[in-house]
């Protein structure tokens, strides 16, 4: 009697177990209710949105500087910080909205719609050159606003894939992100060959290596909205607060802790008399403040780092937007590696979430050590002069040679009006370039924390 109970009670055990965490594992096959033609779609456009990004926004800073010698680099912060306030309140009311229909459909299809509306306001600067840099923050918080609302793809993998796929999922998220690293710029490498102006179109636009980027993400928007149209699925299976205690009541008869003839015998269980599992609200307040950290400091580098790099290493424009995609290459390689490793060996089952905060922290740290102009440097950072000209490290001289200089093109160093300059150490830029390539592993682990 008490064997035949026995058996019974792991037949139901292995019956419970498999409805609730169904996944495909190496050695037998089952059924699953995951939409992964949806996910996968999520995935593509989510790699679409990743190309634009890392194709366009490199090209922001030197666009405008190439437009407008004079522009202060103040200006580039004003295009991050645009930007991360449209993706703040959009962020908001992505959330809101999902939660209410229950559907992901609607927000990224929205994100697609923004982006073009945002490529007309980018190409738009070429009718009126005089309002470039006002069209170029508009832009940017078009995008911005953008990237809050298609960023719920997240939250469609979340709540589409079962517990024991959500790390093949997010991996596939990851993927994604990581192959627009790569793709981004080695597209925008092949733009930087046509000169400006470039090829004449219409309407006195120009296919160039400022706006073929944009051009190419405008096509890649409208196929990403008919993807979404046609072959997505955004409608989540949330479940009712019954269905939530009955899979804990599920879960319930097969810990040892429960005794199991109660939990059987017993079907008559009222669900407001069951308590349900309460998530740690200091842990999850410890994410977001670390969250906010980190983004705020990715926000303050993203103002920084392109302004910086010109001025330090001589750069002009052309040569900001071409250095700069051969150097997100091996950044996304790394973050392509550690994406399969996410999909392959499933980190976030491995990683603890301390551990990889911890690791995430340190790179961080790294990357300010490695790049911290260190007094035994010996060079200095150069003011601003002619380009393949002699360049001058005192602030005086540097002065005078440019009361000298009739023209009004674009010259590379740093700005005469900054007086820093002739004390601050010049880093090399194997160091800033490697120290780069290290520090975006610090953005793919950030994604087994938060995810």
């Amino acid at each position: 009697m008490l064997k035949e109970f026995s058996k019974k009670v792991l037949t139901k055990s292995k019956h419970v177990l498999s409805r609730i965490w169904k996944s495909k594992s190496q050695d037998e096959e089952e059924k699953t209710d995951t939409d992964w033609r949806s996910i996968y779609i999520a995935s593509f456009v989510a790699l679409i949105a990743s190309i634009q990004g890392y194709s366009i926004v490199p090209t922001m800073w030197p666009y405008i500087k190439f437009l407008n010698p004079n522009v202060s680099e103040i200006a580039n912060g004003v295009f991050q910080g645009t930007s991360a306030l449209g993706n703040a309140i959009a962020s908001i009311f992505a959330g809101y909205l999902v939660n209410r229909i229950s559907n992901t459909k609607p927000p990224l299809i929205i994100a697609k719609v923004l982006m073009i509306i945002g490529t007309f306001v980018y190409l738009a600067v070429e009718v009126d050159k005089k309002a470039a840099l006002y069209l170029l923050i508009a832009y940017q918080l078009i995008m911005g606003t953008a990237s809050g609302f298609g960023n719920v793809y997240r939250t469609h993998i979340a709540m589409a894939t079962q517990e024991s796929e959500r790390s093949r999922g997010y991996g596939l998220g990851m993927l994604s992100n990581s192959l627009g690293t790569i793709l981004g710029p080695l597209v925008q490498m092949l733009f930087a060959l046509i000169p400006y102006p470039g090829i004449k179109l219409l309407f006195g636009m120009h296919f160039n290596l400022f706006t073929a980027a944009v051009y190419l993400a405008l096509i890649t928007s409208i196929i990403g909205i008919l993807a979404l149209i046609f072959f997505f699925n955004g409608k989540l299976n949330v479940l009712s607060k019954e269905e939530r205690v009955k899979q804990q009541l599920e879960i319930a008869t097969i810990l040892p802790a429960v005794p199991i003839d109660e939990a059987v015998i017993d079907e008559k269980i009222k669900v407001d008399e069951v308590e349900e599992i309460k998530y740690d609200r200091v842990a999850v307040c410890i994410l977001i403040f670390t969250k906010i950290t980190q983004e705020i400091n990715i926000l303050i580098l993203m103002s920084i780092a392109m302004p910086y790099a010109m001025t330090v290493f001589e750069w002009d424009s052309h040569q900001l937007i071409l250095y700069q995609s051969l150097f997100m290459a091996p950044m996304g390689f790394c973050s392509l590696v550690f994406s399969f490793c996410y999909i392959r060996f499933k980190f976030d089952k491995k990683i603890p979430v301390r551990i990889a905060l911890l690791i995430g922290l340190g790179l961080f740290m790294f990357f300010f050590i490695a790049t911290f102009p260190w007094p035994f440097i010996s060079q200095t950072i150069p003011y601003a002069h002619e380009k393949n000209v002699t360049a001058f490290f005192k602030q005086s001289e540097a002065a005078a040679a440019l009361a000298m200089y009739n023209e009004t093109g674009e010259l590379v160093g740093c700005n005469i009006a900054y007086k820093w300059c002739e004390t601050t150490p010049r880093i090399h830029i194997a160091v800033f370039s490697t120290s780069n390539c290290i520090y975006n592993i610090r953005t793919s682990m950030d994604l087994v924390v938060y995810n």
